[in-house]
């Protein structure tokens, strides 16, 4: 999966469309990316957090992978 560092300005609303804008995703048997992070309150405050990208499709095994959300 790859789940690169993102910065963006406070108040901006996040959903899996917006990861995948900024270069979220998964490649190969890895299939379509399932995207944790908290949307109800790193929007609202400054800081550095952490989101976890997970891919699977059929038979592979999940892999997952760590960006960094900064919130300025």
């Amino acid at each position: 999966p790859s789940a690169p560092d993102i910065e963006v300005k406070r108040g901006t609303k996040l959903n899996n469309a917006f990861f995948i804008s900024k270069g979220v995703g998964c490649s190969g048997c890895n299939g379509t990316p399932l995207i944790d992070y908290d949307a109800s309150t790193k929007t609202n405050k400054p800081g550095r957090y952490t989101y976890t990208v997970t891919c699977k499709v059929g038979e592979c095994d999940a892999v997952s992978a760590h960006g960094r959300l900064r919130i300025k």
